[in-house]
This record gives C-alpha cells, sequence and structure tokens, in this order.
C-alpha cells in the first residue's frame, strides 16, 4: 500500500481541477525550486525581519502564492510555521531545461542540479519534533533509528520533511546517513525500484485493522516498506507513518486487541454527528444503534471508526466518548438505523456501487455537504456490508419495518410524493399535526399520513420519543 504516492496522485488532481475551475486570481500557486549560490537560499521569519532566521538547501522544494511585500514571498514549512524568500535568490541557477513536474528526459538534468539535502537518522534514544524553528511546541517523539531527509538549518536545529516527519530536530540528535543527489530527494521516490532499497513485510493482524495516524489504516494482508527499525519496538514505514514491530513478524502476537462501542443519542430519531479527521469532508453523521470501532480514547473524546467490507469506505473521526455505550450497555440502545428496499435499480455517479430494485440496505447515517443542499445523501450498507452514501433525491427508498416514532409539525408545510422541491404536492399539513417518521433524511423525511405516504422538509418537524 502506498498512501504517499496515492495522496501525491490525489493532490496533482485536486490542483489539476483548481487550475482548470478556478477564477486565475485563485490559480496563481508557483513552485519554488532552490538552486542559489553556496548551500542554498536565506529565508527569513517575516516580510520585514532584516536578520535571516535559516537556510533552506539546495534542492529544497515547495509552493508558494505570489504575495509579494518587500520582493519576498511567503510559503509554509509545515501547518505551523511560514519562511519568507526572495524568489529570484532561491532559483537563481535554475537551468533553462529544469521541468518541476518532470517529464522524460529530464533525469540526467537533475542527477547534475546542485543538491545539499541529506538523509540523516536519530542518533539518540528519543528526541522531541518541534513545530518551529525556536520554541517548546512539539508534534512528536522520534526514537533513534528514525530516518529523514533534511532539507535547511535554522539555528541549532535542522529543518526535516520526509514521509510524514515534518519540523525541527536538534542537530545534534541527527547523523547523517547519505548525501542525496537532486533525483534521490525529489524524482527517484516516484520511480519504479526506489522502493527496492527497503525491505518489504506483510501486516499480519488477527482480521481487524491498525491505526496508524491521521485516519490510515493498515489492514490484514497489506504490504508495506520497511524505513527503520526505531529504538521502542516501533517500524518507521516507507509510505507513511510507524507500527508496532510484532504486526510484521508472523512469529508473534497479532492481535489488535479491537475494541467495539454502540453509537448512542437522546433520542433514536437523532444522529450523532462525527467531526473528521480531513479537511474539507463532507460532515458525517450515525444513526443511534450503529456498532463502530474505537481507536483510541483521549479524556472526553474518543477517536472511532465505521467501516464496510468494501474497505475503502470508510466512516473516521472523533465525537464524545458520552455518547458511546460499551459491553452490555449496548445491547440497551434503541436502534435508530432503518431497513430499506431499493425501488428501482441505483449506481452512483462512478459506478462503484450498483444494486438492483428490491436490494435490501440498513440506513446508518447521512452525508452532510460543506454546503447547504436539498438532496439527502445517506450512509447505508448493504447486508453484504458495504458501506456507501446513496442519494436520495427521487425517493428510491422503501422503509421495510415500522419505526414506531412520530414527529410533530412545527408550521404549516408541503406533503410531497418526492424528497424534492419539484415533488408532486399531496397536500398541505396544519402545524401542530402528528406524522408517522418512516425514514429520516436530513433535508427531507418520509412520512405516513391519513394513509398517504411521503415526504416533507426535516427543519419542520419536532421529532418525538
Amino acid at each position: 500500500m502506498n498512501v504517499k504516492r496515492l495522496l501525491s496522485g490525489l493532490a496533482a488532481c485536486m490542483l489539476l481541477t483548481l487550475v482548470l475551475c478556478v477564477p486565475a486570481a485563485y490559480a496563481g500557486e508557483e513552485t519554488v525550486t532552490v538552486q542559489a549560490p553556496g548551500k542554498g537560499v536565506e529565508v527569513y521569519s517575516s516580510y520585514t525581519a532584516k536578520k535571516p532566521s535559516g537556510i533552506l538547501y539546495n534542492c529544497y522544494m515547495s509552493t508558494t502564492y505570489p504575495n509579494y511585500k518587500n520582493n519576498r514571498s511567503a510559503f509554509g514549512l509545515n501547518g505551523e510555521y511560514e519562511a519568507y524568500l526572495v524568489f529570484e535568490q532561491a532559483e537563481e541557477l535554475i537551468p533553462e531545461i529544469y521541468n518541476p513536474f518532470g517529464g522524460d528526459g529530464y533525469e540526467e538534468v537533475y542527477k547534475s542540479m546542485l543538491c545539499n539535502a541529506f538523509e540523516a537518522e536519530v542518533c539518540v534514544e528519543k528526541t522531541p519534533l518541534y513545530l518551529k524553528p525556536e520554541g517548546k511546541k512539539t508534534s512528536m517523539t522520534c526514537y533513534r533509528g528514525t530516518r529523514t531527509v533534511v532539507w535547511g538549518e535554522f539555528g541549532g536545529r535542522y529543518f526535516v520533511d520526509d514521509y510524514g516527519i515534518t519540523g525541527f530536530i536538534d542537530k545534534k540528535h541527527l547523523s547523517k546517513i547519505a548525501d542525496l543527489s537532486f533525483w534521490d530527494a525529489n524524482k527517484a521516490p516516484y520511480k519504479d525500484g526506489y522502493e527496492e532499497r527497503f525491505e518489504e513485510k506483510t501486516v499480519i493482524t488477527d482480521g481487524g485493522h491498525i491505526h496508524i495516524g491521521d485516519g490510515y489504516f493498515l489492514e490484514n494482508g497489506d504490504k508495506v516498506r520497511v524505513r527503520a527499525y526505531t529504538g521502542n519496538g516501533q517500524v518507521q514505514l516507507l509510505d507513511y507513518g510507524f507500527i508496532e514491530g510484532r504486526f510484521l513478524d508472523p512469529e508473534g502476537d497479532h492481535s489488535t486487541n479491537n475494541v467495539y462501542a454502540v453509537v448512542k443519542t437522546d433520542s433514536p430519531l437523532n444522529r450523532l454527528r462525527v467531526k473528521s479527521l480531513y479537511i474539507n469532508d463532507w460532515e458525517k453523521k450515525l444513526c443511534s444503534g450503529v456498532r463502530v470501532e474505537v481507536l483510541e480514547i483521549n479524556g472526553q473524546n474518543a477517536l472511532i471508526s465505521l467501516k464496510g467490507a468494501n474497505k475503502s469506505e470508510r466512516v473516521t473521526g472523533t465525537v464524545q466518548k458520552k455518547y458511546l455505550a460499551f459491553g452490555e450497555d449496548g445491547e440497551k440502545v434503541k436502534n435508530g438505523c432503518t431497513r430499506v428496499a431499493l425501488t428501482e435499480n441505483y449506481a452512483d455517479n462512478w459506478g462503484d456501487y450498483a444494486n438492483p430494485a428490491g436490494t435490501v440496505l440498513t440506513v446508518v447515517g447521512c452525508e452532510v455537504p460543506p454546503t447547504a443542499g436539498i438532496v439527502d445523501q445517506l450512509l447505508v450498507m448493504t447486508e453484504a456490508g458495504e458501506l456507501f452514501a446513496l442519494y436520495n433525491e427521487n425517493g428510491i427508498l422503501e422503509p421495510l419495518d415500522p419505526a414506531g416514532y412520530q414527529a410533530k409539525i412545527t408550521t404549516e408545510l408541503i406533503f410531497r410524493e418526492k424528497p424534492n422541491k419539484n415533488g408532486k404536492k399531496i397536500q398541505s399539513l396544519p402545524k401542530g399535526a402528528r406524522v408517522e417518521v418512516l425514514l429520516r433524511g436530513e433535508c427531507w423525511t418520509m412520512i405516513r399520513h391519513n394513509k398517504k405516504t411521503g415526504y416533507v422538509m426535516s427543519r419542520y418537524l419536532k421529532f418525538l420519543q
């Protein structure tokens, strides 16, 4: 599993979409490649700072937006620290034939370009990875043997950035392993054969999955490349993150010690908001009664995961621990999930999930887009355990079991045949009327009233226990 290559591909697609679809004012990012006399280019802590805060080595590449002041351009070294440089100075020695996006015929140019970056490893028992060149705030602890690439120096600390380890480490805690060429540092990782340098291992668990940080998981049988064995029983992976060494040893104990809980809400018809780990991810909500895996508990919060048998689809994020029921308590939770059947054939926009009419599904939650919409995107699971989002714009779901819940109309509203504003009007419902809830949606709810079935807008309902 090559997470970094996958993320790079996704990022490239997103960048292309951004360039093609947004106004020119937002499509002006530039790639800076450091090729300057000496070791590299001096950088500053602000637009106006008189003394440099550090130096970025020749070969360092990043993106910057043309927001110049005092002839300096800003870009982020990580999520906490911005550096400022003079663009022309940084690229003073760039060869004319250079193409930052690669391509055939450029390999020899890359190999001949200046590079002062080098591969290094932690040479002490453990050392903190700082978020800024100066300061005490850290993001992680790196143990002896952890490997990374050094791209610059800021006072007594090196700036490192490689495979999920980005920040600043005290110089005395790193030792050089090997010098790198521009090709080694920037292009070789994306070429076939580069990974042959590293030992391949198979992940072996008890059939569960292993959380390795920031929403990434390794499944039973995944192939990984080992970058280094660290001094605390962890293995540093080439692609991303760390894993306990025992999960790569077929002779060891491979139990993942999976912990499960059941989502509970103050009402079966309410849904639990899951705070996503990803930027710009659609918000998700889970129904009461859904069984989730608890990956971590930190104080009052829990990191949970709901995955389907298709593995590629999952809901991962944080919730308050008080909304989870463990063990026997989970059996007492009132289930707010709804069993439904498709009334017509359904396939998503990509054709990944095609199901014929009559397929039985369970509604386990919903997706809420970042901008307000009128189309319900329900999270559904097949009887085989596959999880996907279904767009219910035309009302193609038929509940199989009576929900047994009611709602009260809070204002006069229109009762329609389909869950959209163009759906044929059945009648108007008066304020205060009680209706039977068949299927709750985030935007539209399917109800029964006076033996008629249809949809009303969810925001005008008060759900009763």
